[in-house]
């Protein structure tokens, strides 16, 4: 699938000196059961994106993975993972976090560390289900993302009927004669 890449981003990819990162923006229930913006990025310190978004670097601990690409418009997921506190865990176990947004971007660092150009949309979609996994101390999370062009095939369940058009817009009428018309019995062509 084609792609717009930032001028300067796209010329820092085709060097041999590439610093890329994956930077992850991800809603998650916090423990007042309020979705809020998550920011995390593959890098260590932090990192300020799109002027006002401050992403806190996991270094190692955030990787993702599992991501495919097609020319047609099949919707393909994704996987992060990520090293997680048993908190965490207690915030999220008992939570929706079903259909939450997420988006993950993809952009490269120069020699001093200053971000190139805009990081690009690598994947834009919806957290499908999350897995913990615990050794020792540790607690991994594996969390997998559906695109959001998921959402194209899942049926609408709207019909074409006056009672249903009124719902969305209670003063269209346009549907309001269907019934009347739909067994008449008309002449045509005399």
């Amino acid at each position: 699938m084609a792609r717009t890449l930032d001028s300067q981003l796209k010329a820092n990819l085709q060097t041999d000196n590439v610093r890329p990162f994956f930077a992850v923006k991800v809603k998650l229930p916090d423990s007042n059961n309020t979705d809020v913006w998550n920011y995390m990025w593959t890098g260590l310190g932090d990192l300020t994106l799109f002027s006002n978004e401050t992403y806190t670097g996991l270094g190692d601990l955030l990787s993702v993975g599992g991501v495919t690409e097609n020319q047609d418009l099949a919707a393909k997921g994704c996987a992060i993972n990520l090293k997680t506190t048993s908190e965490f865990i207690l915030v999220t176990r008992d939570r929706d976090y079903q259909g939450n947004e997420i988006k993950i971007y993809l952009g490269a660092l120069d020699n001093t560390g200053a971000v190139i150009g805009d990081p690009f949309m690598f994947f834009d979609g919806f957290l499908d289900q999350m897995s913990f996994t615990m050794t020792g101390k540790d607690v991994m999370l594996q969390a997998t993302a559906e695109h959001k062009l998921i959402r194209l095939q899942k049926s609408s369940n709207r019909r074409f009927t006056h009672e249903d058009q009124i719902q969305r817009f209670p003063n269209d009428n346009g549907f309001n004669l269907q019934t009347a018309i739909a067994n008449r019995q008309l002449t045509w062509g005399k």
